[in-house]
């Protein structure tokens, strides 16, 4: 159980519903800079459970930051595989299409399935597209698990690393079923 305060859970509680924002930040671009408050409450509340000896409030607060750094090295990565991809490729007519999906994605004209769909449709950038693919997965079930599986050890009261095997295994499936349901809503409508 938190040793705590109120002020003191309300706040981790905060904490992971800005990183569930945050792993929806490809979806709606300006989700991205929900998390981070995170980054400056979760090095307080972690620097005030220490001072305490409250371990699980330390545990959770450490829980947040690594979820938030992985969220950041995550989505760092991906803008940083089309970076590669531009100066690996210098075809003019392959970087201007790729420059216009990514200019109409910023602008929000389209989707994330509408810009996965051009870009697999691009053939001298496949190689790009399937890495880009498989760490798109990455970004967007591994931080909204680590966040349902921080969030539901809160409900338990127990460190998130501490739930049982079957419980993160729940939370990578439920992760997996909200990310894929998403892009299946998307892709139908």
């Amino acid at each position: 159980m938190f040793t705590g305060n109120m002020l003191t859970l309300g706040l981790f509680w905060a904490g992971y519903i800005c990183l569930a924002g945050g792993a929806f930040a490809l979806w709606l671009p300006v989700l991205g800079l929900l998390p981070l408050p995170v980054l400056i409450v979760a090095l307080i509340l972690r620097h005030m459970a220490a001072a305490r000896q409250d371990t699980l409030s330390e545990s959770h607060a450490q829980w947040q930051l690594h979820t938030f750094w992985l969220l950041f090295f995550l989505l760092v990565v991906l803008v940083g595989l089309f970076a590669a991809m531009g100066i690996v490729y210098s075809e003019v007519a392959v970087l201007d299409l790729v420059e216009g999906i990514g200019t109409a994605y910023s602008a929000n004209q389209i989707d994330l399935s509408v810009v996965l769909e051009r870009f697999w449709a691009i053939g001298e950038i496949r190689y790009f597209t399937c890495a880009g693919l498989l760490w798109l997965v990455l970004a967007l079930v591994w931080p909204l698990k680590r966040v349902l599986q921080g969030a539901w050890a809160v409900f338990a009261g127990c460190p998130p690393a501490g739930l049982g095997r079957g419980a993160r295994w729940l939370a990578l499936a439920a992760a997996v079923a909200i990310q894929g349901g998403l892009m299946a809503l998307v892709v139908v409508i």
